[in-house]
């Protein structure tokens, strides 16, 4: 069985150079920036803090559980807890929810759409989801509207539960926090479900040539250096990277 995230699907659309650096060789940076780093303490707190009971969440609790040494991630906690408090429209929910949907046999393996999410809820109407960026100044109205991530988990939580889809983008930055509420739309299943298989397809099935496309993005890849090194016929270096397993 072979997996694909919406992350994997996007950089496949994207430059394919980036998918097989990422994917195919599993390179990452053996060096974690402190935003990265806390970023992800960050979304490991408010997991824990979601399944407090909605009395005995605190702010006491949040900078426990972060650790006050801490001090990038207690910027974003501090933000958060100021905003959005007990937080009320967060209660009863799954974090890190696991969703998965079959996309069929490509080539000789089973293809599964896969991804979490950093908090669900399922009701008899509707299904909402979480997601939350940080950032110095997280780019909210990208995260929110713009962000082609969070219509694919939209897309599979609706083939799995087949009823409406709302997704809340909580956005933390150093200088504030926000949040979007939005409805996903209602005809996002029918073109959908053919994009995901056709990227199946083409990396499984018809394993089609990987090409390093440029875009406005290429600066900020991980694998710029890597990659301008490829194109331009000079040395490649790895030293910077680690190996992860791949699928």
């Amino acid at each position: 069985m072979k997996t694909l995230s919406p992350t994997q699907k996007r950089s496949w659309l994207e430059c394919r150079g980036q998918w097989d650096y990422n994917y195919q060789m599993g390179l990452v940076p053996t060096q974690v920036t402190e935003a990265m780093d806390a970023g992800r303490k960050f979304h490991e707190v408010l997991a824990d803090y979601y399944q407090v009971p909605y009395e005995e969440r605190s702010e006491q609790w949040l900078v426990r559980r972060c650790g006050e040494d801490d001090e990038r991630t207690m910027k974003f906690v501090r933000q958060y807890w100021k905003r959005f408090g007990r937080d009320s429209e967060v209660v009863g929910v799954q974090t890190e929810a696991e969703v998965r949907v079959d996309l069929g046999v490509f080539g000789i393996d089973l293809v599964v759409a896969h991804a979490f999410v950093d908090a669900l809820k399922v009701t008899p109407e509707k299904v909402i989801f979480w997601e939350h960026k940080t950032g110095e100044k997280p780019d909210q109205e990208f995260y929110a509207f713009f962000n082609p991530q969070i219509y694919d988990i939209g897309w599979m939580l609706w083939e799995v539960y087949k009823r409406p889809v709302r997704c809340v983008v909580t956005c933390v930055g150093s200088g504030g926090a926000w949040r979007y509420d939005m409805a996903m739309p209602s005809d996002l299943h029918k073109n959908t479900r053919e994009e995901w298989e056709e990227v199946a397809k083409d990396i499984y099935e018809r394993r089609l040539p990987i090409i390093y496309t440029r875009t406005l993005n290429c600066k900020r890849c991980f694998y710029y250096e890597l990659c301008f090194a490829r194109v331009t016929g000079g040395l490649e270096d790895y030293s910077m990277f680690g190996r992860k397993e791949t699928q």
